[in-house]
């Protein structure tokens, strides 16, 4: 964009756009410049030509004149360089009344002293400002309703006060009528500053003129203080909240959730240049005031309410809507999910209303197909943390007349009329990524880069909306479509087959999506159809240095654990519970937790499904009340194949002795830190609980055990990496973020469900055989591949920083460690016995 466009466009918002904050500015300040002319208009008419007063008024409305002409100039230069459109702009109603208020400022008109009357039609530019006199009188209305009570407490207290002055002031002066004492008494009581012009020659009337004063000024003083607040409060909160959002293409967030995901969430549409409406009743200040400006506009409602969701949240234009569950204004977990059921229903009845009317009232074939395109062309994303509320979701769109039955409901994929409908667990998601980070701390890493908009995302390019695209890989294996896009990718970007794709460098094909299945890293006799969508590795940031990611770790690096068998978890929140499944699928047999968490613990024994297979798993559940007589009269339990043993210890999550103990009499694999909510709700205090274990942690050097901590607040990072952590997981970021990559692209869940789930195959990191050293990464690749169904991805260097799709030129060398690969774990597991000898003596499978 060149610079006088951007400057173009920045005018016209200010001047235009509601929700900008200048315009707010600049519309109040042509608001009182037109009721200051008109006053001057009326005033210069009665006049008398000859009076030197009549020439200031007469040169006051010159220079408001003069402003009016540079407004109307200034207005025209930022509409547009269209011809077209500026004619359009110019017969516009609003348009010619400016024309027609600056006539008299040519010299013709102003010898026709009639046409001065034109000027008056400047009044009729306050209808572009109505909504400010609408503000107005609902805020003096509904002040006025509100504080009738102090009204009529402050007339008490003037008539009393008036009656004792008049009685006071006639026994000082009986020369004075009651009349005169009565007003004096009004005027002293109700206007402090008022000075009789006679003066009160008696010192006894100074007295009591002095007192009625003090008196005056603390009374309205206060009164018009605290009603000035309030009349403010009323003024702004109309004015701000009450008017219809004007935004497209944005992003609607409903309900108030995480402070800091919401905040994550700005930052990424900040950067992809996006816009967000939150509409929540509940306002926090101190947050929005950190988020992006410009990027998100709050408005205070109800998205259970038809008319907020239509208004404030200007559903109708919304590109994506995104539920989030209700903490506004709900303590209670049945009612967030209920009111997010209400918020569901009503986007269907309002959507459904819309089609309807564009379908009866639109004529225009083409209007209506554009804005049946902007209808229908949405993504709904549903926080949902509940079985049970799932399946309340799923009756609600099933039952649908606009439901899509090739819906895929397992992968909490919905399709209907107006776009796609995803179901997110992030509780879930947070503890797969946990669980599998203790596994193998460097996918922390990786997620980190894949979940971000720096260095490398996945992204997905439909082959069959590109016909010579079509031509030149169907019917080509995996192997050979990868080598294909790669090596002549200069030639399909020149052929714009990857324009809806950011990518500077050559992509990388990891997988395949094949009527709703995600084939990742296909079989080697697996051929491309047409109608397949193309899964893509590829660099869609805009800094060069992109692939270069931060490291998150200390210097010591943890061996990586694919068969733990004892997990510690430190702290509770909601996602406690998945990490407790999510450990049992990773064949984990012994968890142990500690928090205060026993009000939410039933103990006993129950059995689960495990891989959605019949076979069950016996879970025993125990509360630990009393940790040193448990410690005492408990050996290291035979831990049995078919049995897991939950232990909750009972106790603050910040027990130095318990987490020192635990550490000393068992084998723990795995443990993890995440943000304890159980004694505190605040952020910091939270971070503040977890650093604090890693320290003692720390004190413990545990060998080969890697200590994963969960952080709310990104500023708390690197404090977390100082006290001991090995991986840092930053719930709120990675959640944020994974909500923004589902926008961009609603398959990619079926993507991320694939590499965080134990089935099908995973990311791993792989030891460096040595007979690929000094070889080239297409030919390693390719050998990989062939011989041993493993997919190259990206390489870890000794100082463990990653990159992820690397050029094929490039050489790999003493510097790199471990391959970062997609296979199946079987695959892995035989690779590592293969190269048992070469395994690095830090870093492994």
């Amino acid at each position: 964009m060149d610079s006088s466009k951007s400057i173009r466009f920045l005018v016209k918002d200010v001047l235009n756009n509601e929700d900008n904050p200048k315009n707010a500015i600049v519309e109040a300040s042509l608001f009182a410049l037109i009721l200051l002319s008109v006053v001057f208009i009326l005033w210069e008419m009665f006049l008398k030509p000859e009076t030197h007063i009549f020439k200031i008024v007469q040169y006051i409305n010159k220079y408001i004149l003069f402003l009016f002409i540079i407004e109307y100039s200034v207005r025209l230069w930022a509409h547009s360089k269209s011809m077209k459109e500026l004619f359009s702009f110019t017969i516009s109603p609003f348009s010619i009344i400016d024309l027609l208020c600056l006539m008299p400022a040519l010299r013709v008109f102003r010898s026709i002293r009639i046409l001065k009357m034109l000027r008056i039609l400047r009044i009729a530019k306050l209808g572009r400002y109505k909504s400010n006199i609408i503000v107005l009188i609902e805020s003096i209305s509904t002040f006025l309703s509100h504080n009738y009570v102090q009204f009529l407490f402050l007339i008490v207290i003037i008539s009393s006060m008036t009656v004792i002055t008049t009685l006071a002031l006639k026994i000082i002066n009986p020369n004075i009528s009651i009349i005169g004492a009565f007003w004096w008494s009004l005027i002293r009581v109700i206007d402090p500053g008022f000075v009789d012009p006679g003066g009160a020659a008696k010192w006894s009337e100074q007295i009591l003129s002095l007192f009625i004063s003090i008196f005056g000024i603390v009374t309205f003083g206060l009164f018009i203080g605290l009603s000035s607040n309030i009349f403010m409060h009323f003024f702004n909160s109309f004015q701000f909240h009450k008017r219809r959002l004007k935004l497209k293409e944005h992003h609607l967030l409903c309900n108030w959730g995480n402070s800091l995901m919401m905040k994550q969430l700005i930052e990424e549409l900040y950067y992809h240049k996006g816009k967000a409406a939150i509409l929540s009743e509940k306002e926090q200040s101190e947050v929005l005031d950190s988020f992006s400006p410009g990027t998100y506009h709050f408005r205070t409602g109800d998205s259970c309410n038809s008319d907020d969701l239509y208004d404030k949240g200007a559903l109708q234009k919304a590109r994506n809507i995104i539920i989030f569950l209700d903490k506004s204004n709900e303590e209670n977990e049945k009612n967030a999910d209920n009111r997010t059921m209400l918020t569901i229903m009503n986007i269907q009845k309002l959507l459904g209303e819309k089609k309807k009317i564009l379908e009866s009232r639109i004529k225009d074939k083409d209007k209506q197909k554009d804005e049946m395109y902007q209808l229908k062309n949405k993504k709904l994303i549903i926080e949902s943390e509940s079985d049970e509320l799932n399946d309340l979701i799923l009756d609600i769109f099933i039952h649908s007349e606009y439901f899509d039955k090739r819906s895929e409901i397992d992968s909490g994929i919905l399709h209907w009329e107006f776009g796609d409908i995803i179901l997110i667990q992030k509780n879930k998601l947070l503890a797969q990524m946990l669980i599998q980070i203790g596994t193998n701390v460097m996918l922390s890493l990786v997620y980190n880069e894949l979940l971000t908009h720096y260095g490398q995302e996945f992204d997905l390019i439909t082959i069959s909306e590109h016909k010579g695209l079509s031509d030149e890989i169907v019917n080509l294996d995996f192997l050979e479509v990868n080598e294909k896009i790669r090596n002549d990718f200069k030639y399909f970007k020149k052929k714009k087959y990857f324009k809806n794709i950011s990518c500077e460098y050559p992509p990388l094909i990891v997988g395949v999506i094949r009527d709703s299945n995600f084939y990742l890293v296909p079989d080697l006799d697996f051929r491309i159809r047409e109608n397949d969508k193309l899964v893509l590795l590829a660099d869609v940031s805009r800094s060069s240095q992109s692939q270069n990611n931060k490291c998150q770790f200390t210097s010591e690096i943890v061996n990586s654990n694919r068969f733990p068998k004892i997990l510690l978890v430190i702290g509770w929140n909601y996602v406690v519970d998945d990490i407790i499944f999510e450990a049992i699928t990773y064949g984990i047999l012994q968890i142990f937790i500690v928090s205060k968490t026993s009000k939410y613990i039933n103990s006993g024994s129950r059995k689960i499904i495990v891989d959605d297979t019949s076979y069950l798993k016996k879970i025993d559940i125990e509360i630990i009340k009393d940790f040193e007589k448990f410690i005492k009269e408990t050996n290291k339990k035979n831990i049995e194949d078919d049995v897991v043993n939950v232990i909750y210890i009972n106790t603050d999550s910040n027990d130095k002795k318990v987490i020192e103990s635990l550490t000393q009499n068992y084998d723990i694999d795995i443990i993890i830190n995440v943000a304890d909510f159980s004694s505190t709700g605040d952020n910091h205090n939270s971070d503040a609980r977890t650093i604090r274990n890693l320290f003692f942690l720390k004190k413990c050097k545990l060998k080969d055990v890697p200590v994963i901590a969960e952080i709310l607040d990104e500023t708390n990072e690197i404090h977390a990496i100082n006290a001991g952590a090995n991986a840092i997981l930053n719930s709120p970021k990675y959640i944020g973020n994974y909500i923004i990559q589902l926008t961009r692209n609603t398959y990619i869940k079926l993507i991320l469900n694939q590499i965080l789930s134990t089935e099908g195959k995973e990311i791993y990191t792989l030891s460096i055989e040595s007979k690929y050293i000094n070889k080239s990464i297409s030919e390693v690749r390719n050998d990989l591949y062939t011989y041993k169904s493993i997919f190259l991805i990206g390489l870890v260097t000794k100082n463990h920083s990653i990159y992820l799709n690397l050029k094929d030129k490039t050489i790999i060398n003493e510097n790199y460690n471990l391959f970062i690969v997609i296979c199946n774990q079987c695959v892995a597991i035989n690779y590592k016995k293969t190269l048992f000898r070469h395994s690095s003596p830090i870093l492994g499978l």
